[in-house]
């Protein structure tokens, strides 16, 4: 099954295209100039950036919140929505549902704007934008209908196992678990492991002995995935 996706992408149009098609694309780009970014997408940190050097980039639920206004208007939208399933709303309601909604979607175009336009400022505009295709939620539709319409190509690229393995030596990465000392941590080879003490963000290679953050190793991941297909 993995295979199968790994030879697919979702390109500009957002349309699944081959994969022979797909990575000529991809080398005319690089050709061109153009450098690969992977894009992790999460629930916290709504998505992670990280090119091949390591440069990182967070886009956070609370940025998005506040840039697309959606904190300011939840609940009012929620109480909307309510008379809308019950069928208890007026028609004054609904305009005003309406005219909310409205400014919502104005407001996420221009979060969206501004984080491509972060995005550019730190990696250069000549960017082949690796989109991880696990956390394909409303948030990572709207923007890659987004950032479909922009001048970057951007592929979807299945990040099966990509949080999950070293990326400079592919073995299985290790969790990391608090062992109730402060401010101590420690492998799952060292301790017994306990789901309410481990720590999500990080992992451990021990054939490396190095630490990782989760998301900026699914980032490189997904970049190693698309070189090794160019080679």
């Amino acid at each position: 099954m993995d295979d199968i996706y790994d030879k697919k992408f979702i390109i500009k149009t957002l349309e699944i295209d081959y994969f022979n098609k797909s990575i000529d694309e991809i080398k005319k780009y690089i050709d061109n100039g153009y450098k690969l970014i992977g894009i992790d997408p999460g629930f916290k940190n709504l998505i992670t950036v990280c090119d091949e050097e390591n440069n990182k980039m967070l886009y956070t639920i609370s940025q998005y919140n506040i840039e697309s206004r959606r904190k300011k208007y939840k609940n009012r939208i929620q109480n909307w929505e309510t008379e809308i399933t019950n069928k208890t709303i007026t028609k004054a309601g609904y305009k005003k549902y309406k005219k909310i909604k409205g400014y919502i979607n104005s407001y996420q175009n221009q979060s969206f704007q501004h984080l491509q336009t972060k995005i550019f400022k730190k990696y250069g505009k000549k960017c082949i934008l690796l989109f991880g295709d696990c956390g394909y939620n409303k948030f990572n539709y709207n923007l890659l209908k987004f950032l479909s319409k922009q001048k970057s190509p951007i592929y979807l690229v299945n990040e099966f196992l990509t949080s999950k393995l070293c990326p400079i030596c592919s073995k299985t990465l290790q969790n990391m678990y608090r062992t109730g000392k402060k401010n101590k941590v420690a492998r799952s080879d060292v301790v017994t492991p306990d789901k309410n003490k481990l720590i999500r963000g990080l992992k451990y290679c021990k054939n490396c002995n190095i630490m990782f953050n989760r998301d900026s190793v699914a980032c490189k991941n997904i970049i190693n995935k698309v070189k090794r297909l160019l080679v």
